[in-house]
């Protein structure tokens, strides 16, 4: 990166309880692109992070996940969801630390659908790359992060966003 860092903190929520739902609303329409950082991320329930825009829960979404845990490799996908899965292989489980960054791609852009670029380990269970996309031109003003199944993101779980100017 040039020198001067072109990420701007836009807002940091560290959970001092469990939730169900962590939102990103309000996002300025000022930036390039926006990363997502997760960090010490686990939930009460084996299940994966998933990701929505704007509030939207329509079935335009479709993504795809590679995945490896260190002997085996693999991958899967969905079309027509109304969710980008943001990562594979129960990541979020108890105590099972989960760490990711995203890449939302032209988030402000009125002329394209919307893009996710996703990387996401968890030392216990593997590494995955998901790409997803929304399909809608909408600029994305808020981030939802839920499990996919419903269990509470657990006390202590971190998620930064960040703003990329000129990138």
């Amino acid at each position: 990166m040039a020198a001067g860092s072109t990420y701007t903190a836009i807002s940091t929520q560290t959970l001092a309880s469990n939730q169900a739902i962590i939102t990103f609303s309000s996002i300025p329409q000022t930036y390039t692109h926006l990363v997502l950082i997760l960090g010490n991320v686990a939930s009460g329930g084996s299940q994966q992070p998933v990701m929505q825009f704007n509030g939207n829960t329509g079935s335009n979404y479709s993504w795809l996940t590679l995945t490896a845990d260190g002997s085996t490799q693999g991958g899967v996908s969905a079309s027509n969801t109304n969710f980008i899965q943001i990562s594979y292989f129960d990541y979020l489980n108890g105590n099972k630390v989960y760490t990711g960054i995203y890449n939302i791609n032209s988030y402000t852009n009125a002329n394209i659908y919307k893009t996710a670029l996703c990387r996401s380990n968890n030392p216990e269970t593997g590494l995955a790359i998901t790409a997803g996309t929304w399909r809608n031109t909408a600029a994305i003003t808020s981030i939802e992060i839920k499990t996919s199944g419903g269990a509470d993101i657990l006390t202590g779980s971190v998620f930064t966003l960040y703003g990329i100017a000129a990138a």
